[in-house]
This record gives C-alpha cells, structure tokens and sequence, in this order.
C-alpha cells in the first residue's frame, strides 16, 4: 500500500502538469510491524472472542505463545488504584480518556500504562473511552515489557461487567509482532517552476492508520488541489517556484521528511514558506448521553506559525476570512510532519486531530468544505507571501536581526 499510494501520487502529479516528478527511494529505518494477533474474553466456560483489541505501537507481542491471566479492573492506574492490588501475573484493565484524540490518551501521560507493566502485570488492555466499538491504535508504547493493547469502550465494559458479576474471568492473548528489516520507502516530487529559484514547498504524508479519511487522505486532496490551483496559472504569474512532496513513514520515524531537513539545506535556505497540508477537516462532536452527537460545523484545529510576525498576521487574517476555526493559542512547536523541518524555513500548518488513529476516521466524518476552507485559507497566505521578500517572513532573533 506504501507503493501503490506513491505510484498514485506521481501519476497525479503528472496529469495536474507538474514537471520533474519522480519517486525518491528511501530506506527504512526497522519498521514495528504486528503481523497477527487475537484476543477473548474466558468467563466461566464461555469463551467470547474480542474483536476490538489492537497493539500499541513499539508494544511486544507474545512470541508466538497464548497467554492467559486472571482480569482485574484498576480504573484509572492512578497510584490510589494500585495501593493494596497485587498486580502480578494479572491481566490489567486500564480506563483511558481520549486527549482528545485516539493516539494519545490519559492511561499513556498519566503513567498508568507503564505503572501496571512495571507492577508486574501478564498483559495490559486500555478501555479506550471513545463511545461504541472504535478500535484504535496509540502511539508511545516505548517502555512496555509485556502485550499492551487498546480495546473499545463496549467489549472493556462487558468485561468489567464480568467481574462485577463475580465471574470468574480471564483474559487470553496471543500476538505475532516483529520489527521489518530492509524495508524501503519513498518521497514523491513534483514541480512547478517560477520566476525566480527562491521556494514555496508545499507537503503531506502518505500513509494511514486505518481508512485514514481525515490523517492523512484529506491534507492529500488539499495538496493537490493547491497543485492544481497554481498550475493553472502562467509561469510568469508565479514569482516563486512551488515545489510539492509527499512523504512517508509519518507514523513510524519520519523517514521522507527527516531526510529532507538533513539533505536539503541549499533549498530550505531559498525556502519563503512550508505549508504543510495535514488532516483539515473533521466534522465536531459532542458527548450526549452515552453516545456521541455530530453537528453541521467543524472542530477547531490546533495551529502552528513559524516566522515573522507579519507571516503570522497574515497567516491568521486568512485563516478568519475563511472560517478556519483554530485553538485560542497555538502549539508550542509543530506535531506533524511539520515538528521535523519548521527550524529550515518560514513554515505553518493547521491539524485536526479528534478521531484519527482509529477506525471511526472514515470519510462520513470529514467534510469536503471543511478541507475546500482550509485549502483557500493557504491559497491567499501563499498569495500574500509571494508579496513579501523572504527576510519580511523569517522570525527575527533577540537582537532584531532575521534569523532561521
């Protein structure tokens, strides 16, 4: 599927009308990879396979072998919950809360989840508090020593449920997971050449957790239709020369865009802008009952500006003459792809972040005019920093002096 989105992606570019459009090859760094894995549910003599459990990414598997251990339900981990619980050789039962989104979560940057690990328990299921049975799949499993998975907020609450009924329950996993040696991967390039060899760089990430709708397929149509926008405009109407990349292995290392920071100093330096084009639009929701309720409007997004304060203004005029809700402050540093380059260059993206990592990131809940607001919204910023030489857009140090 890496292959085929890239050979999708060269074969768009080509027919928008791009020009030097070629797959970049790279090499994988060792890919964390979850062949096969199988979880139930033994309660009594009844057997009930669970169907929504998924592996935490850098998680161990469990070489091959079943195992089966004893359920408890700790709540939230906090200290309190384990005070007086022997936890060894338990398989653990974790209440975690979205934050806001299904990679991260409270059972991850609260500690619980490495506290039952280090306690010494058998295995480690997170209840993932997402209502109905969304499977998802976090990040930052880095530190576990035994199986750590999510499971959905239904099938953890009829196991609790179990054990408040006094059965007598166990939990039974069995995983093949391995890290992938030898892999190789790519970025794709496209060009549209302007009037002078100073760079617009416009970029997405290819690849996907599960559908993928909103993180990344939505910030790969906005890239395009940016292509397509400015590629029907005449050479000699584009000061700058807009260069267009995709890039991998954003879930996994970072693989494309890492290599650029570290290869392509000469370009970043001629660089007025990165845009990055990372999951837009997402239709909002609430909490209503024991259910979610959607609603006719987007979620805000968090927001990243690196630059000037011009660039910034700029950047934000836009964003309100469009209707692009974001937070009330913005991030600290990039997340994204955009966290690996925004030092090189003048940079922003927006991100909406509320369901990807998770199977409930379909297509139903991100609105092609929630992506259409966004896309116009970078379209006047690269406009108006087309009106603006590269030293207007470049953040200026403690003396006053532009500076990368």
């Amino acid at each position: 599927y890496d292959r085929m989105i890239q050979d999708w992606v060269a074969q768009r570019f080509k027919a928008i009308g791009l020009e030097q459009v070629r797959r970049q090859e790279l090499d994988m760094s060792p890919l964390w990879y979850p062949n096969s894995w199988e979880a139930s549910l033994v309660a009594g003599d009844a057997v009930t396979p669970l169907k929504t459990t998924f592996p935490i990414t850098d998680t161990v598997g469990t070489a091959g072998k079943t195992i089966e251990a004893p359920a408890i339900w700790l709540g939230l981990g906090t200290p309190a919950d384990f005070s007086d619980r022997d936890v060894r050789g338990k398989a653990v039962l974790l209440y975690s809360s979205p934050t806001p989104g299904g990679r991260d979560h409270t059972a991850r940057w609260s500690g619980s989840m490495l506290r039952a690990n280090k306690a010494g328990a058998a295995l480690v299921l997170i209840v993932m508090d997402i209502p109905g049975n969304v499977t998802t799949e976090p990040e930052a499993g880095q530190g576990t020593t035994v199986p750590t998975m999510t499971i959905s907020l239904k099938e953890g609450t009829a196991i609790r449920e179990a054990i408040e009924a006094g059965k007598d329950v166990k939990l039974r996993i069995k995983s093949d997971i391995e890290r992938k040696q030898g892999l190789k991967t790519a970025n794709v390039w496209g060009v549209l050449p302007g009037m002078t060899d100073e760079n617009i760089l416009i970029m997405a990430h290819t690849d996907a957790m599960f559908d993928g709708a909103l993180d990344n397929a939505s910030g790969i149509a906005m890239l395009m239709e940016i292509a397509r926008y400015y590629a029907a405009i005449p050479k000699e109407q584009r000061r700058r020369t807009i260069t267009f990349v995709t890039t991998p292995d954003h879930h996994h290392g970072a693989t494309g865009v890492k290599w650029i920071s570290a290869n392509m100093g000469d370009f970043l330096a001629k660089t007025a802008l990165i845009v990055n084009c990372e999951h837009p639009s997402q239709t909002q929701t609430y909490r209503l009952g024991g259910g979610l309720m959607t609603s006719t409007t987007t979620s805000a997004r968090r927001w990243f500006i690196g630059g000037s304060e011009a660039l910034r203004r700029v950047a934000l005029n836009s964003f309100r003459t469009f209707g692009v809700a974001v937070y009330a402050r913005p991030e600290g540093r990039p997340g994204g792809e955009l966290q690996h380059v925004y030092k090189r260059a003048p940079s922003l993206h927006v991100i909406d972040h509320v369901f990807y990592h998770s199977d409930a990131d379909t297509q139903d809940l991100v609105p092609a005019w929630g992506i259409e607001a966004v896309t116009r919204a970078y379209l006047k910023i690269i406009d108006s920093v087309n009106k603006m030489e590269i030293k207007e857009l470049v953040a200026a140090n403690p003396a006053g002096e532009p500076a990368r």
